[in-house]
């Protein structure tokens, strides 16, 4: 019984040793070799070039291969522009090219880049703000630029009465408990309601609510 432990210690040891001459570098996998045989359930987790083909020859042992995991990559495109016009104000109307239209305040750009000082200012300027060629974004003539991933990243600061009716609807939600979770007056909810112009805070605190719907019990 003696002689047979010794055995199966003298084959740890060996397994160990051949794996350190493979040159295994990653720790899940020493960890495995430390006198038991690679498990197939053991990820290997390393560098780039410690992955890949020849980590599994080196972190396979008795003819068990290392874990192989297959990676699927997403590729999320950005729809195009196709046209855009000034409004008033910093209010760009845009449309994609899956036919959407649709306005965006895009102030809050302009003020977080120095580079685009002087569309804060220059009204003629920015009133000749146009689509760039391959649509991924705005440009002017000044050469400033505005990718359409900055303008999807906005968020809508702008509601009508109509829609902030329709989302009041979709949410089932009263005036009163609807001026309970904003914090106003169930008069100025009204007021929203009918034609008093809805503010940008209001308009936020609201999308904020309707895209978080699933989770709202009331």
């Amino acid at each position: 019984m003696r002689k047979s432990k010794r055995r199966c210690a003298s084959s740890s040891s060996d397994t160990h040793k051949r794996s350190r001459r493979q040159g295994c570098k990653l720790s899940a996998c020493r960890a495995d070799f430390r006198g038991r045989p690679v498990r197939q359930e053991t990820p290997c987790f390393g560098s780039r070039s410690e992955r890949g083909i020849d980590c599994q020859s080196r972190c396979s042992f008795k003819g068990i291969p290392a874990l192989e995991r297959e990676v699927l990559l997403v590729e999320r495109r950005t729809p195009r522009l196709v046209d855009a016009s000034p409004v008033t104000a910093r209010i760009v109307k845009i449309v994609w090219s899956d036919g959407i239209a649709e306005h965006r305040d895009i102030s809050p750009i302009l003020a977080n880049h120095r580079s685009l000082i002087r569309l804060r200012i220059d009204d003629a300027l920015f009133v000749g703000v146009r689509v760039v060629e391959d649509g991924t974004g705005l440009e002017w003539s000044d050469g400033s630029k505005i990718s359409a991933t900055s303008l999807l990243a906005l968020p809508r600061s702008e509601m009508s009465n109509q829609e902030f009716r329709n989302v009041m609807d979709d949410l089932h939600i009263s005036i009163e408990a609807l001026s309970l979770l904003l914090g106003l007056s169930k008069r100025v909810i009204s007021d929203y309601r009918a034609a008093k112009a809805v503010p940008k805070h209001v308009a936020l605190a609201l999308r904020y609510v309707a895209e978080r719907s699933d989770r709202l019990v009331l």
